[in-house]
């Protein structure tokens, strides 16, 4: 396991250097590292958290509004389908070697719909007035503001 997750980051770096597509990066990483599966439990967070970083390193950071994590746990049964790409669950069994489309697909599409909510909440703070908040209010990002929402 070792030997595959610094193979992993490797793959990660030389990526990078030859520019491939950060989504692209991402969604393959965020495969590869449930695959390798190092963890006893917490590994799908860990690729989830590993996605993110690689997109945010590449200015995919929408502001903290929203995560890819918000949107797969809208369908979880998608999420984890989109992820069985080959009949093992064993990386020496042939995961290595599966076609990848379907998960890639699944991956861009999500990050294209947390973008397109993005968008869709910018323009409708957009269009509301502008209020005059105290400081530490407008630093509040949405699920702050939803959680002192539930207190007042």
């Amino acid at each position: 396991m070792p030997g595959l997750m610094r193979d992993l980051a490797e793959w990660i770096a030389q990526a990078e250097r030859d520019e491939l597509p950060a989504p692209v990066i991402a969604g393959l990483a965020h495969y590869q590292f449930v695959t390798i599966h190092p963890f006893y439990d917490g590994n799908g967070r860990t690729a989830r958290a590993l996605a993110t970083l690689v997109l945010y390193r590449h200015g995919y950071d929408l502001g903290r509004f929203y995560s890819l994590e918000e949107e797969y746990v809208q369908d979880l049964p998608a999420y984890y389908a989109a992820l069985q790409t080959h009949p093992h669950h064993n990386y020496y069994e042939g995961r290595a070697e599966a076609d990848l489309t379907g998960w890639l697909a699944y991956f861009v599409h999500s990050m294209a719909a947390v973008f397109r909510r993005v968008a869709d909440e910018v323009r409708a703070q957009a269009e509301q007035p502008a209020t005059s908040e105290p400081p530490e209010l407008r630093r509040l990002d949405r699920r702050a503001r939803l959680v002192l929402g539930l207190f007042t």
